[in-house]
């Protein structure tokens, strides 16, 4: 069985500034991670990988595909 690399991300301009905002990607498997960008993704140190906030997302492979839940809450 041949798999594509799969997965869904969205980036959360919270302050409405295109310069700064919050990435969470999540793939077929349930895997996830999360990162913050700041200063336009432009430099060293602006895209911060270790940050790590609370969040849930649960994958489900099915037959037609697959399907992603994801919760993030407003105090993350």
């Amino acid at each position: 069985m041949n798999m594509a690399i799969d997965g869904v991300a969205i980036i959360l301009d919270t302050f409405n500034d295109s310069e700064n905002g919050l990435l969470f990607n999540v793939t077929p498997t349930g895997s996830s991670t999360d990162a913050a960008i700041s200063n336009d993704a432009q430099g060293v140190g602006s895209v911060n990988n270790f940050w790590d906030t609370i969040r849930e997302a649960e994958a489900v492979i099915t037959d037609f595909g697959w399907t992603v839940e994801m919760r993030v809450p407003f105090s993350s």
